[in-house]
């Protein structure tokens, strides 16, 4: 899985295992609106992968939870928000992308 999401970023991207089945990526200086097509891009790549099962193929898919953030952010907050994100793709039909815009503390967000 590490691989197909580092095959789907820029060399100088974060790529980690954050637990169980959760990966964090952090794309430093990517615009709001390319953030989502990287997601989307990931999202493909694992799905157009076929994993073979004791000779049985098998299609993968991924949940994308992710935020984009204009102003510092921790990491806790920015988890939270992703987090959020990667629940709501999942109970709306999984294999899907799910990009929040935080813009204030406030915590004033436009979904994508």
């Amino acid at each position: 899985m590490v691989q197909i999401i580092k095959g789907s970023v820029r060399e100088y991207d974060v790529v980690g295992r954050i637990g169980g089945e959760e990966f964090s990526i952090l794309l430093p200086g990517v615009s709001p609106d390319t953030v989502g097509k990287v997601a989307e891009r990931i999202r493909a790549a694992v799905y157009d992968t076929e994993l073979k099962l004791e000779g049985e193929s098998c299609r993968l898919s991924v949940s994308v939870g992710g935020v984009v953030f204009e102003r510092d952010a921790s990491f806790s907050e920015l988890y939270r928000f992703a987090d959020q994100r990667l629940y709501a793709a999942e109970r709306n039909g999984r294999n899907r992308v799910e990009i929040i815009h935080a813009s204030s503390r406030e915590d004033q967000a436009r979904i994508h």
